[in-house]
C-alpha cells in the first residue's frame, strides 16, 4: 500500500530503518512491514482518531495498537526522536503548549487518567502537550502534562541540561520562578507580560 498522502519519504526512511527493531531477514520477525506500520502511527497522530478507525491498508487495527504499545513501553520511539533530532540551533528556544481532547474511553481506561496524561479542564478529558523548539522551529523536547496542570510546571524538564541565549513564550509562561531560573542561566526572557501584573516589566 502506497499513497501520496504517506509522510516518510525515502530519505528520512533510510536515517530512520537501522534503528527501528528487527530485520526483514530474520525469520518470524515483522520488520518488513516497520514502514507501514510507522505510516498508521502518523496517520493516527494527524488524524487523530481512535484506532479502531484505522483504515484496512494499514492491517488489523487492534495488532497495529498492540504493536504500538510495544515500542512505547520498550522505548523505541523515544529513542528514535531523539536519534533524528539533529544538531539543535540554541541561540534561542521556543516554548508552546497546546490541548488536545482525551482519546476514546477503551484506550486510556485501564491505564488511568493519571498514566495517560489527561486531566479535567474547560474542555472537558484533556491532555496538554508541552513542546520546546529550536531557534530553526525544529522540536527539541516535548512533555505531556494532564489537562488542568498549569503549562509552567512542565518547563523544568524541558531545559533541564540544556544551554541556549534567549527563550520565547507566551503569557501562560510569566512566572518570577522560571524568570529567574532564566536569569541563572544568561539566557534573556521574552515572555510578554500577564494582564494587569503586580510587577510591570
Amino acid at each position: 500500500m502506497r499513497s501520496e498522502r504517506f509522510v516518510i519519504s525515502d530519505r528520512s526512511w533510510t536515517i530512520i530503518e537501522p534503528l527501528l527493531p528487527g530485520s526483514i531477514r530474520d525469520r518470524g520477525r515483522t520488520a518488513r512491514d516497520n514502514r507501514l506500520f510507522l505510516e498508521a502511527v502518523l496517520w493516527k497522530v494527524r488524524v487523530g482518531g481512535p484506532w479502531r478507525d484505522l483504515p484496512l491498508g494499514f492491517g488489523e487495527w487492534n495488532s497495529v495498537f498492540r504493536r504500538f504499545r510495544r515500542w512505547a513501553q520498550r522505548g523505541v520511539f523515544q529513542r528514535l526522536f531523539e536519534a533524528v533530532s539533529g544538531d539543535p540551533d540554541f541561540e534561542y528556544v521556543l516554548v508552546r503548549w497546546d490541548d488536545r481532547q482525551r482519546p476514546s474511553e477503551g484506550e486510556w481506561r485501564k491505564g488511568g487518567t493519571l498514566n495517560q496524561a489527561i486531566g479535567r479542564s474547560k474542555g472537558g478529558l484533556t491532555t496538554k502537550v508541552l513542546a520546546l523548539t529550536d531557534a530553526l522551529g525544529n522540536l527539541v523536547r516535548f512533555k505531556l502534562l494532564p489537562g488542568q496542570r498549569s503549562e509552567i510546571v512542565g518547563v523544568p524538564d524541558l531545559i533541564d541540561g540544556l544551554n541556549f541565549g534567549a527563550m520565547l513564550a507566551d503569557k501562560a509562561f510569566n512566572a518570577n520562578s522560571l524568570r529567574q531560573d532564566l536569569d541563572t542561566r544568561d539566557a534573556q526572557a521574552t515572555i510578554p507580560a500577564k494582564t494587569n501584573p503586580r510587577v510591570h516589566r
